[in-house]
């Protein structure tokens, strides 16, 4: 494969991999530079470092290293905003009067955009990519040099069913009033970009609605197999059961789910598997859910973890209410990948390859959880089997050093396209 120069852009800077945007972007990021030299250009982000480092500081220059491991270059600045509820409340109501909508207006920073201009100005550039549409905003400064962008969701259509969800009045009219502006901004940027680049075939069909002319790839989230790895599973003490969620809870989705859960599915599940326990992990849970794992010994809210495969190993099933979003879910992967039978609503599995009754188990109300439970823990053979078969589908289909080669050839590609595109007469 012939090496190009690429400017990596990311609204973060993606390590530790762990869990989610961060996972995702830093192993294709690894997998891209094997065959491309790549120069990355973030956004330091404090809410994140904070979670993984006792300083901003701290986190920035262990990151920056760890990620010069990797690429040819690696800058950062600090966000634009801080994310103290009153300011992210304050660009949410002028977003109200602006061309752009929220999501793109909170990465708009005059300190970003002369990072681009510097590294355009002191390097050859092939290609660059945005690993978010957020991004989109400096292709003003892009001159000649095609561009990618990258679609972690299809973020208007995430936004038109938090719309729908929604039963404030006045959140649905905003929400409804955002995901019209994103709507119109994915359409524009996809159609400007010489490559979209998806998660999953079902993003691809909701994009391709948009923007049906225009090039379009499926490079799918994975999972690193050299950390998360295991043999299938079994049940050995019916008696003591544990069940787990998994997610970063400041996100609206996996906040929404953990609530569900802790809410209306454990409640039940406690009452059919006397003796089990039900485990909540990732950062910044909502305080709702610590106060009420507070008064419950079986309920236990974690808070951030520092290697997730602790809890993944010990866990029996695997519950996922998630029923919001796009692109696919990482930590179904993950769960996946460490041999735990998945119990999850139909959405969370969106865009992977599963098959229901082998690989996962639908439910959307609390008794189709403790129904499906109750299956997998009474007949041993499913058990194992659906642990066997999780294993093998994402060993087959969701390797990302696999993934990632098939990237690097795309974006490659997308260059020459571009260098030897017949010229208009």
């Amino acid at each position: 494969m012939n090496k190009m120069n690429v400017v990596w852009l990311s609204h973060l800077l993606p390590f530790p991999p762990k869990g989610g945007v961060l996972q995702r972007s830093y192993n294709l990021l690894k997998e891209v530079s094997k065959y491309h030299d790549v120069h990355l250009i973030a956004f330091s982000q404090e809410s994140l470092l904070k979670i993984h480092y006792s300083t901003t500081s701290e986190g920035i220059n262990d990151t920056t290293e760890n990620l010069k491991s990797i690429c040819k270059s690696v800058t950062s600045v600090p966000m634009p905003l801080s994310w103290a509820p009153y300011t992210k409340n304050l660009l949410a109501f002028f977003s109200l009067f602006s061309r752009y909508p929220y999501t793109i207006n909170w990465l708009n920073s005059n300190s970003y955009r002369e990072l681009i201009i510097e590294i355009l100005n002191r390097e050859s550039i092939d290609l660059i990519y945005c690993d978010t549409i957020s991004l989109g905003i400096y292709q003003d400064v892009f001159g000649e040099i095609p561009f990618v962008i990258g679609h972690h969701n299809i973020e208007s259509d995430m936004m038109f069913r938090r719309a729908e969800n929604e039963s404030n009045f006045i959140k649905k009219l905003y929400f409804q009033l955002e995901a019209k502006k994103i709507e119109k901004y994915e359409k524009e940027l996809g159609q400007t970009a010489k490559l979209n680049v998806t998660c999953s075939d079902l993003d691809t069909e909701r994009l391709g609605s948009l923007i049906p002319d225009n090039e379009i790839v499926t490079v799918p989230n994975g999972v690193d197999l050299s950390y998360f790895s295991a043999e299938p599973k079994h049940i050995t003490n019916k008696d003591s059961i544990n069940f787990i969620f998994a997610g970063r809870l400041n996100a609206y989705t996996n906040s929404k789910a953990a609530i569900f859960l802790a809410d209306s599915v454990w409640p039940m599940l406690k009452k059919a598997f006397p003796g089990s326990k039900c485990f909540i992990v990732g950062s910044s849970p909502p305080l709702s859910l610590v106060k009420k794992a507070q008064s419950d010994d079986s309920l236990i809210v974690t808070g951030f973890v520092e290697d997730v495969r602790d809890y993944l190993r010990e866990a029996n099933i695997y519950i996922c209410p998630i029923n919001d979003g796009g692109g696919t879910k990482l930590k179904i992967l993950d769960a996946l990948a460490m041999g735990i039978p998945v119990i999850a609503d139909p959405i969370a599995c969106e865009g992977i390859e599963v098959i229901e009754g082998k690989t996962v188990f639908y439910a959307q109300d609390p008794g189709q959880y403790v129904q499906h439970a109750r299956n997998l823990i009474d007949h041993h053979d499913l058990y194992v089997d659906a642990s066997r078969n999780s294993i093998a589908l994402v060993r087959d289909l969701y390797s990302y050093a696999a993934i990632g080669e098939s990237f690097a050839q795309h974006l490659l590609h997308t260059r020459y396209c571009c260098a030897h595109r017949p010229q208009a007469q």
